[in-house]
């Protein structure tokens, strides 16, 4: 038997890519989609559980974890290093869309890599499979209008921050380091910095917790200086690793992203 195409869609949260799975598979039925947000509220439980977390108390896992870590580490720590820090095995959601693979269907993989080992981790575990990496990006003014569009609707699911999208963007993307790298962007330091602090102004009207304060102006001062913001005008972006496709979602519309996509699996795999 053939085995199918593991196709990673990998962007920011709120970048588009909901919308270009679901025009990807309006494209070709034989995608069969595994979508992080759809995984990770389970393994959040069945973490929790792990560590001690009595579901009868009704205690959110999240809040759980959060507190375990605390009084592990004495620290505070922001969702992405939260999760680097106590989600280290494969997830079964991999597990499956390999096997799915395997059986000779087309995969994709909606994910957020937010550090370096999902990387490493992506690429072992596929490695004897086709794979096709896609890179989502979208201008952080187009993406802050996305997440208000969506925090507008009043659906609860749908509730996004704006630094999520931030927070996941140092993985994503970083300065150029020789003539070689592929230029994604060429974004004004004003407005990158003025995004940023959008975002962590929302979060503090939001009621984050004291103790996360210090860490948010680290955070502040690190993303500035990691992307030069205070020393340039301009800044262009790269990203951070190989990618077969990158789109802008903010220039392609999501049935052209998904065309395109299909069109570089085709091209690469058949």
């Amino acid at each position: 038997m053939q085995t199918g195409k593991v196709i990673l869609l990998n962007g920011t949260s709120s970048a588009g890519k909901s919308s270009v799975l679901n025009e990807l598979h309006e494209l070709n039925p034989n995608y069969v989609l595994f979508n992080v947000d759809d995984w990770f509220p389970a393994a959040l439980v069945t973490k929790a559980v792990e560590l001690g977390l009595d579901l009868k108390t009704g205690f959110d896992p999240w809040l759980f974890l959060h507190d375990y870590l605390l009084k592990k580490t004495g620290e505070h720590y922001f969702a992405p290093e939260a999760r680097e820090l106590l989600f280290t095995e494969i997830p079964p959601m991999y597990r499956k869309a390999k096997e799915t693979a395997q059986n000779g269907r087309d995969v994709i993989i909606d994910a957020v890599m937010e550090y370096e080992a999902k990387y490493e981790e992506f690429d072992t575990f596929f490695q004897d499979l086709q794979m096709v990496k896609v890179l989502l990006y979208c201008p952080v003014d187009v993406l802050i209008e996305r997440i208000e569009k969506r925090n507008e609707s009043g659906i609860f699911r749908e509730r996004r921050f704006a630094f999520l999208a931030f927070e996941q963007f140092p993985s994503l993307y970083k300065l150029p380091e020789d003539d070689d790298d592929f230029i994604i962007d060429t974004v004004k330091s004003t407005e990158l910095k003025d995004a940023l602090e959008f975002a962590i102004t929302t979060l503090i009207k939001n009621g984050i917790p004291d103790p996360y304060i210090p860490k948010l102006n680290k955070f502040r001062n690190n993303f500035i200086e990691r992307f030069r913001l205070d020393k340039q005008k301009e800044v262009q972006l790269t990203p951070t690793r190989y990618y077969d496709l990158i789109i802008n979602t903010a220039q392609d519309s999501p049935i052209d992203s998904a065309k395109k996509i299909d069109h570089k699996v085709r091209d690469l795999c058949d």
